[in-house]
Parts: C-alpha cells; structure tokens; sequence
C-alpha cells in the first residue's frame, strides 16, 4: 500500500480519501479484505477523550497495515483530539511529523502561527465551542492533548508546525521541504492533495445516480441548514417524522428525488432504522449524506463494509460506491456538516444527477 490515512471521522476519511483517485478505498470494517493502493480509515475519536483517541489510534497502528506513507487527517479547524493523535503516532514510530491544518482554498490560513477561517481568528468563530481550548495559536492547541514536545517546523519538536501558509503556493512550498526526509506528516485534506499530486496518482472513475436521490442531513450546522435552504428551493426537505417518512417514502417511488433533515441528537436507532426502511424499500439511485456522525452511525447500521473512492463533485466532498451489505454498490457523496458554501449540496445534487 502506498498511502494509509488516518482521520478522527468518516467525512474527513473521505473527503481526504478522495484526493488519491483511483484504487482507493475507506474502510469501515477491518476485517472486510480488499487490495488497495491508498487506504482510509477512520478511528471516531473527535468527540472522545484525549486517551481514548490515543488508543484508539495505536489499534490503527498495531492492526497491521503497510504502508510507504502514513497521512494523520486533522480537522481544518482543530476540532478533536489534535495534539493526542499526533503525539501517539510520533511516538509509537518514533517519528517527527510536520504538521498544518491550512486549506486556503476552503478559508483556512496560518499566519505566524495563527489559524484563521474565512479572515477570522479560529477563536471568534462558532467552531471555538468545539475547540479543546479557546484559542488561535496552533502550538498552543496542540499543546493541549498532548505531552510530547511541540514546535515550528526547522526547530526541535515531536510535532513540527509550519508557521505561514496563506495560499496554496505556500502548502506547496511546505510540502517540497518535508516530503525528501519525512514519510509520516499530518494536516487537514489541503496538504494531502500536495501528497496526491506527488505521488500521480490516477483519476477515478466518476458516481452517477441511476434512479432517485436520497439527501440524509443529521448535522445542526448553521452551514448545513443554509444549504438545506439553498436545496430547498429544487426539491423537498422533509423532517424525518412519521408524516414526513410516509411522504419521502411516496416521492421515492415515484422516482424522485427528495431529502429528510433531523436533529443530531436523534441519532438513534429509531431515527437510523426510519432511514434504512427508506433506503431498503424505495431504493435509489444514489445518497448524499450531510454530517460524519450520522454517515458513520447510518452505514453501519446498513452493514457496510467499504466505501470505493471515485471522482467527487468538488474539494471537501467524496463520491463513490458503497461496498457490502443492502446498499452495495449503490452511488454515495459525502459532506461534513460545516464544509462549504450555500450552494455546494445542490451542485453535488447536480452532480450527482448528471450523467
């Protein structure tokens, strides 16, 4: 295997995944065997404590994996367990890692070591509720899940963080310094398309749908419900309660596309088995699902065991085609709750239908 990637959730699995093109795959279930260039995985440690997501991540570690290349996935905004995820790989291969959040393209920039999103402090945005500290200054962020020693890159440190990166010319630049003496480095999906580019990797074929579209949202982002507006305006947006499920299920069957929206408290088995009756009665052509928690929580339920990366509709997002259980084989695009603009679920709707 040529890349193995490790991120905190399934959308940040995919959405980097995704950079790799061909031959690539997230992988949901260990013991599901496929041959793969570039693997994905995802431990589910964003919302768990410090030491639990450093165990998690040494399972990873242990559970036999070869690789050329080890990429950490972080979130673009610090969210999760940064410093501890870092620190655990750091030392169980006994490797410094270079390390940046940054993905200028998507709004996130270093400068003398300050994270900003979209030209604002990371502290002064709605992600700072999420944030293990209330701050901007990436060494102190990591610093804060982990012990091992944290410092810019060219100094002497564990975890080595690029002090300046304001545009992709600088990600490039960062990534030519590293690449000839590091094979383990970690970052949001902006530095893993340097990666990509680096190694040539293939492009992959691209998802069509083949009948209806099902749109899943279980994120309670003020990002996701602005796009749920946006989509609104083409198609139903439907609350999944049992009025709702009845019309969904009627739209579905007439073969056309519609999308349901809940809470992400109710995340449950009786929210997940209404949207499996959904997808195992009126099958579709195609699923679009917004928010990792519910993407994860929703495959499975439905007994999938991989998910084989194709083309996607833009940066950020990840299409491809589900692999085992009753959904096999069937086109998926994936979004993280908070990533994107208004439009960007109707144009990957869009992209989707197109064939």
């Amino acid at each position: 295997m040529d890349v193995l990637i490790i991120a905190d959730d399934l959308t940040g699995a995919l959405d980097t995944a995704s950079q790799f093109g061909d031959r690539t795959y997230v992988l949901l279930d260990y013991d599901f065997r496929l041959r793969a260039d570039y693997l994905a995985v995802s431990t589910d440690t964003r919302l768990v404590s410090p030491e639990k997501a450093s165990l998690k991540v040494r399972r990873v570690l242990n559970a036999g994996f070869s690789f050329s290349y080890l990429y950490k996935k972080t979130d673009s905004t610090m969210r999760g367990n940064v410093g501890a995820e870092l620190g655990e790989i750091s030392s169980s291969l006994d490797e410094n890692i270079p390390f940046t959040p940054a993905f200028p393209e998507q709004g996130r920039i270093v400068v003398d070591g300050i994270l900003y999103v979209q030209d604002k402090l990371l502290e002064e945005t709605h992600y700072v509720k999420e944030l293990p500290i209330r701050s901007s200054n990436l060494v102190d962020m990591v610093r804060a899940t982990t012990n091992v020693k944290v410092d810019y890159w060219g100094g002497n440190g564990d975890i080595l963080i690029f002090r300046d990166i304001r545009s992709r010319s600088d990600l490039s630049a960062a990534f030519d310094s590293l690449i000839d003496r590091h094979h383990v480095m970690g970052g949001s999906a902006g530095l893993a398309i340097e990666l990509s580019k680096y190694l040539g990797t293939m492009r992959p074929q691209k998802p069509e749908a083949g009948g209806p579209i099902l749109i899943v949202s279980g994120s309670e982002n003020e990002v996701t419900r602005r796009q749920l507006r946006a989509i609104s305006e083409h198609l139903p947006v439907l609350s999944l309660d049992s009025l709702g499920l009845m019309r969904a299920k009627e739209m579905l069957r007439r073969k056309e596309d519609v999308a349901v929206s809940f809470s992400l408290s109710s995340v449950s088995r009786e929210a997940l088995s209404m949207v499996s009756s959904l997808l195992t009665k009126c099958p579709v052509g195609g699923l679009i699902v917004v928010g990792g928690e519910t993407l994860r929580s929703l495959l499975n339920y439905l007994g999938v065991k991989a998910i084989k990366i194709g083309e996607s509709p833009e940066i950020g997002l990840a299409g491809g085609w589900i692999m085992g259980g009753a959904l096999d084989g069937t086109p998926i695009v994936s979004k993280a709750g908070g990533f994107g603009s208004r439009d960007t679920l109707v144009n990957a709707w869009r992209w989707l239908k197109r064939s």
